[in-house]
């Protein structure tokens, strides 16, 4: 399940990288992730945060597994 949430956060943001996708990228967002990350990514009961300082399991790359 991480491996795929990471996947699809990856893509999403792959996609923001790229001004003509920007806002394509945006409405996934909102389909996809808001529900459980929220409008501002700080997260909801449902959802984690997708914000850097806020990472479940630690902020640095050896934290990811």
């Amino acid at each position: 399940m991480k491996t795929y949430g990471f996947t699809l956060l990856f893509s999403w943001l792959s996609l923001l990288a790229h001004s003509t996708f920007a806002q394509q990228g945006a409405k996934v967002y909102q389909t996809y992730c808001m529900g459980c990350h929220g409008a501002d990514l700080k997260g909801t009961p449902a959802g984690s945060s997708l914000l850097l300082e806020n990472l479940k399991h630690g902020n640095e790359k050896t934290n990811i597994s």
